[in-house]
């Protein structure tokens, strides 16, 4: 059996592989003695799970290894979304959180996030501080005595509530929207239609029934995977469609026109609706594989800066901790904002969308289109592939020592090593190359100014790395 090795966002594995029933002990066990190495173990801990094959069991046993070493245990009473968990750690002020999930990834996997106790991802100081705990001890197992320290809670009413005071209820009454929404068959169930209770809109919910193997579709709310819900907008004559994936912490628009819209293209909307809309201020980050669209409008306002930061949405969260971070999100659809908890958070963003079309008066087809009439069109595309650990070990570094000067037929003018290997070309194009440092995968990023050129570019970077 493999080792433990947490990755980007906590630790993912395979059910009954490496995801079994002792390795979340061990987790466990490391958390607690992690806690009570930072004397902050008498805050509690919140812990929550989605709707992943026997999620809440491993829940209950995370919630009793915790209990067993006397540090009071906050569980969820239901699956939940990961931002409903972050939330709550923050609520009831715990010393952190663990949520059972393996957000967008197979149905075969299952996972581990740890959020801080700020109620946002755990930075790389704290996991590796976990880390660092690891097979330290025997898990201690509950008893009669300890069992009390686990007390069921509702985490998700707060959270509910939360959402509602970000954004402006009465407008989006007034709006009295058709909206759809696609849960992927995850843990953001039909919480959009609570959120939009009372206020005239009308919700179309699909997929928002439990399915641990989420109806044959990879739960990753991108336009391939949302068919059914772009088809669900089309036939209401829905003025958006949202999904969101596994656990709800990422955020897939729809306009109303039945177009996927990427994030590379709702980030720079958002921030420019908080900006003129809201009246907010603050700086930007995202994630080196977002495109440069959301950089060009910021250096327009001409009062904030963005920052680039390697993938995973801990590295946003962390300047959301220290810097005045208006907006921070990833190119996967992880989106956070200011005034809330420093997490991405899908049924927020939806709701933030519904206030931006209230206020606007357009459409979102027509708020994409003046975006692209400002900042140009912009596509986007990647691979995710298998590679042996003996062709992608090294492989980045093997690159970064002989870079490429041209892919595609297109000059190399920039090279950027923060996360992987990222080659930026002359005019609006670039590729990025990362390979997994826990499993056997290499992920190719591209964009440019047509779907055709995204391709050549992923195509011929394919041929460099070994792919065809």
């Amino acid at each position: 059996m493999s080792k433990i090795r947490f990755g980007t966002d906590g630790w993912r594995a395979i059910i009954a592989d490496s995801f079994t029933f002792e390795n979340v002990r061990i987790i466990a066990q490391a958390t607690a003695e992690y806690l009570i190495s930072q004397g902050t173990a008498h805050q509690g801990i919140a812990v929550g799970y989605d709707y992943r094959f026997q999620s809440e069991t491993y829940a209950q046993l995370t919630a009793e290894v915790l209990a067993a070493n006397g540090i009071k245990v906050f569980l969820g009473r239901e699956a939940e979304p990961t931002p409903a968990l972050s939330y709550a750690v923050k609520d009831c002020n715990c010393a952190g959180g663990i949520m059972i999930t393996a957000s967008h990834n197979p149905p075969q996997y299952n996972g581990v996030k740890f959020k801080g106790y700020y109620g946002g991802s755990a930075v790389p100081s704290i996991t590796k501080e976990i880390e660092k705990f690891l097979y330290q001890n025997t898990p201690k197992t509950i008893s009669a005595q300890t069992k009390s320290n686990i007390e069921e809670v509702d985490q998700v009413t707060p959270y509910l509530n939360k959402l509602k005071s970000l954004v402006d209820m009465n407008l989006i009454s007034k709006a009295k929207f058709t909206v759809a929404h696609d849960a992927m068959h995850g843990s953001g169930k039909n919480y959009l239609e609570k959120l939009l209770e009372g206020t005239g809109s009308k919700v179309i919910s699909i997929n928002s029934n439990r399915d641990c193997l989420f109806g044959g579709v990879l739960p990753e709310p991108i336009g391939k995977n949302l068919k059914a819900l772009i088809e669900a907008v089309k036939t209401n004559n829905a003025a958006l469609g949202v999904g969101t994936d596994g656990d709800a912490d990422r955020f897939g628009a729809i306009d109303n026109e039945g177009n996927f819209i990427w994030p590379h293209y709702t980030i720079p909307l958002l921030y420019e609706h908080l900006r003129k809309n809201r009246g907010w201020t603050g700086d930007v980050v995202h994630t080196v594989s977002l495109a440069p669209i959301i950089d060009r409008m910021v250096a327009d306002y001409g009062d904030s800066k963005v920052t680039e930061v390697a993938v995973g949405f801990k590295n946003v969260c962390e300047l959301m901790l220290t810097q005045d971070i208006l907006i921070g999100g990833e190119e996967s659809g992880g989106i956070g904002i200011k005034n809330h908890i420093p997490e991405r958070d899908g049924l927020a963003m939806a709701m933030l969308a519904l206030e931006m079309l209230a206020m606007s008066g357009k459409t979102l087809k027509q708020m994409s289109d003046d975006l692209v009439s400002r900042y140009g069109a912009f596509h986007y595309d990647r691979i995710d592939a298998h590679m042996e650990d003996s062709v992608r070990l090294g492989l980045v570094q093997k690159l970064k020592d002989n870079p490429p000067t041209s892919i595609a037929g297109k000059k190399v003018v920039k090279v950027t090593t923060l996360d992987g290997i990222k080659f930026s070309f002359e005019g609006n194009g670039w590729i990025l190359i990362r390979t997994s440092d826990t499993e056997p995968v290499i992920r190719l990023y591209s964009g440019s100014e047509s779907m055709d050129t995204t391709w050549e570019i992923l195509n011929d970077a394919s041929k460099i790395v070994g792919l065809k």
